[in-house]
């Protein structure tokens, strides 16, 4: 089978949890001896490497894309009704050069990582008898929806809903322009089946292929981390409220440990924040980092989809700390898995429970292990992948 694996960014280092997600699926098909080509899209946030692994395993196309937010061109836009977020994605020379390489490159499979790979769906129909697959790795407008509920200034809050708005009613229309959806959680797809998207949608999930080197469970370090791109909103607006709202008390309590924060774009007012406890380190290797830097959080309030940085903790059966929104997605279950704050005064109980008891971190971590084997074994979803691709090409 041959698959053309639309991209959203190139898949080169540093990795970040969407590149993790579209190089495992692709890398489960390369095993399983299908043929992928990747097609890029490089931004100003995620350039094109000067230069690329030479065991690559992937055929490569790629197209630069000014993705920049512009602040005329947004300003025209509230006048418009589409959605500015897609809009900053939608390149005619990219489309143009896709639509020439699929005429001369048959394809049994298009697959979408996103939306903001599919600008373009209705020349790639012109181009390609192939079914057209979206991969979604989130429900794209509830990132923002969610943001603009969080929002305290007024302007910022009815800006974020217009945005939330647009984005969803493109964002549903290109669902249905699609053959068959694969979503990341089963929160995801009923989110979508609810709002009226009729063609097929398949859960599957993100696989890992991570192990642990070392069967501490990170109490040992006094530390609490957290690794992730900040130039991910959601990622920056959970870290921020967790400096705000939970670290001042949890420091106070726990005056020798230390607050660890890793990831591509970190604020340069983090640096400044070592006397609070705090500290900002660089992260080169994340199955590295995450096994030496302490207990793992995800305190996100915002985003959607699934968090692959939960599904690494748990398959190095690190004890990880989070909130409702960072596990959606995921059937782990709190206090067996892994701790779930649905407050801030919850991150220091949980920790004072495991302060208190070596035995209930080490079964976590077990626990947490064992889960990542049941659910994210790389061979089981790229099977479960091929099975729908043979689905939605028996319907079109």
């Amino acid at each position: 089978m041959n698959v053309l694996q639309l991209c959203t960014k190139p898949l080169f280092a540093p990795f970040d949890g969407g590149k993790i997600a579209m190089f495992s699926i692709a890398n489960g098909l390369h095993q399983a001896k299908h043929t992928v080509t990747q097609w890029m899209i490089s931004t100003p946030t995620h350039p094109f490497p000067a230069s690329i692994p030479k065991d690559y395993p992937f055929t490569i196309q790629h197209h630069f894309t000014d993705t920049r937010v512009k602040p005329w061109d947004a300003f025209i836009n509230l006048f418009q009704g589409n959605s500015y977020n897609l809009s900053r994605f939608n390149d005619a020379a990219a489309i143009q050069q896709q639509v020439a390489w699929l005429k001369q490159n048959p394809v049994d499979i298009i697959q979408a990582e996103s939306i903001y790979a599919l600008t373009g769906i209705a020349d790639l129909r012109k181009a390609s008898k192939a079914p057209i697959i979206l991969r979604a790795h989130n429900v794209e407008f509830l990132i923002w929806e969610r943001m603009a509920n969080q929002a305290q200034n007024p302007l910022k809050k009815a800006y974020l809903h217009m945005l939330s708005r647009r984005l969803k009613k493109e964002e549903l229309d290109l669902c249905n322009a699609c053959d068959g959806i694969v979503v990341m959680s089963d929160v995801d797809a009923e989110v979508f089946r609810k709002l009226g998207v009729h063609v097929p949608i398949e859960v599957i999930g993100i696989a890992t292929d991570l192990s642990p080197l070392t069967s501490q469970t990170g109490l040992e370090k006094k530390q609490l981390f957290h690794l992730g791109a900040m130039d991910w909103l959601p990622n920056r607006e959970g870290v921020e409220w967790f400096i705000h709202q939970v670290w001042p008390s949890l420091h106070a309590a726990l005056p020798d440990w230390k607050l660890v924060l890793a990831g591509k774009n970190m604020p340069s007012e983090y640096e400044e924040m070592q006397a609070a406890g705090i500290e900002v380190k660089q992260a080169p290797d994340a199955a590295e980092f995450m096994q030496s830097e302490g207990i793992m959080i995800v305190p996100l309030l915002s985003g959607s989809g699934i968090r692959v940085k939960i599904i690494e903790g748990l398959a190095l059966g690190r004890i990880i700390l989070t909130t409702p929104t960072g596990l959606e997605g995921i059937p782990a279950e709190d206090g067996k898995h892994l701790f779930v704050a649905h407050k801030p005064a919850d991150f220091l109980t949980h920790l004072s429970q495991l302060l208190t008891s070596p035995n209930l971190a080490k079964r976590i971590s077990e626990n947490a292990l064992t889960f990542a084997n049941e659910h994210f074994r790389s061979e089981v979803l790229t099977q479960r992948l091929l099975q729908f691709y043979e689905k939605i090409s028996t319907r079109v």
